[in-house]
């Protein structure tokens, strides 16, 4: 039973990781095209609710390594 909720909380670690990754290259990529549209006024910006993402997968990661054995 400990073994598997260890390979449980591995691949909850695993997935944490790569949504955390997902949404910073999100994240990365809206910038680099407000910078290149930036003269548009109606470009899309940073999006709070996208940080709040970013910081919440952060912080699943965090926790989820502290898990880890």
């Amino acid at each position: 039973m400990e073994k598997e909720l260890t390979n449980t909380i591995n691949e909850a670690i695993m997935i944490a990781r790569e949504l955390n990754g997902l949404l910073h290259e999100d994240a990365l990529h809206r910038l680099r095209i407000y910078k290149e549209y930036s003269y548009e006024t109606d470009t899309y910006t940073w999006n709070p609710n996208l940080y709040q993402r970013c910081q919440l997968a952060e912080a699943l990661c965090r926790k989820l390594a502290s898990l880890e054995s």
